[in-house]
């Protein structure tokens, strides 16, 4: 009698599975999207239009830090934009005030490719990079302000470049940071 049974459940017990199994990726998927919308920062594009830096927070409240830090050319094809990233987690971003430090290490494979054109010289010349934010006011989404990327080679010598900035969170996030 057991055994009719257990055959007789056995199809509700793989639906059961199934259906559970497809709500709990629905709920992952709606979560994961959630947190990703909800990212704020500062979308910074050179002055001369060469390079792109995206900086992340987790918000725009004073005194907090940087979560990660993603350096583009715009001026190639979207598949081929990716400069570099720098990420807290890894050790090699760090925030001091109102401007955020990237340590550059080509052994981390998000910041390996050394040939990249950065800031007048190439990415595996580089020691650091710094990004220094001219606001003084509260950054709130929407707000635009200057900044500069001071660039420091291995050999020691610096190179500066100018850029302007827009702040973003979840809501008002640039389309193109979509990919993200």
């Amino acid at each position: 009698m057991t055994s009719k049974l257990n055959s007789k459940l056995k199809p509700f017990s793989r639906v059961w599975k199934t259906g559970a199994l497809t709500l709990f990726a629905s709920v992952l998927l709606v979560s994961l999207t959630a947190t990703t919308a909800q990212a704020s920062g500062f979308s910074c594009m050179s002055v001369d239009r060469t390079e792109r830096m995206d900086l992340f927070f987790d918000s725009l409240e004073d005194g907090s830090q940087a979560t990660r830090l993603v350096i583009l050319n715009p001026n190639v094809s979207k598949r081929r934009q990716h400069v570099a990233t720098f990420n807290a987690a890894d050790g090699l971003l760090r925030t001091e005030g109102r401007s955020v430090e990237a340590v550059v290490d080509t052994s981390f494979p998000e910041s390996s490719r050394k040939g990249e054109r950065l800031g007048g010289t190439t990415l595996g010349a580089l020691s650091m990079v710094r990004l220094e934010i001219d606001a003084q006011e509260h950054l709130f989404a929407g707000r635009t302000f200057a900044a500069q990327a001071t660039y420091l080679k291995s050999s020691g010598e610096v190179l500066t470049q100018d850029f302007d900035c827009l702040t973003f969170d979840g809501l008002n996030a640039p389309e193109e940071l979509a990919f993200y």
